[in-house]
């Protein structure tokens, strides 16, 4: 039965009876209108592609803070790069920390291996290795 505790106002629902309480879902979908239908299957499909997308996006976040911990112990540039590369092409936006994080170890790398000047801040490095992305 229903009960006069789930209602805030204490009014009965109209049209209701408990045995559409507890009824099977599944049997419902069939005695909907068709416009209500299309809703239910359009709300469906727009968050499974808000998961997946979420999904791909810490994955990706994922991957590249695994490529950062491994060029932290190995000290390999050309790794760091390529993981960033990786990363950039599946989507990870260039205002993420993760981007940041693996521009300053790629700054450290360069400035270990002499590449670029300590005191030379003409450029960003990371806004010179996001150009050569795109002039290719």
């Amino acid at each position: 039965t229903i009960s006069q505790d789930i209602l805030e106002d204490g009014q009965k629902p109209e049209g209701v009876t408990p045995a559409d309480l507890t009824r099977d879902v599944s049997a419902v979908v069939d005695s909907l209108p068709r416009e209500w239908k299309f809703a239910i299957v359009g709300q469906t499909l727009g968050r499974r592609f808000l998961l997946n997308k979420r999904c791909r996006a810490k994955a990706n976040v994922a991957a590249l803070a695994n490529v950062i911990a491994e060029v932290r112990v190995s000290r390999d540039l050309a790794t760091l790069m390529e993981g960033i590369q990786t990363a950039l092409e599946n989507g990870l936006d260039d205002d993420s920390d993760i981007y940041y994080e693996a521009g300053n170890l790629m700054e450290d790398l360069q400035v270990e291996s002499g590449d670029v000047g300590a005191d030379d801040d003409s450029e960003n490095v990371m806004t010179s290795f996001q150009n050569s992305l795109y002039v290719e």
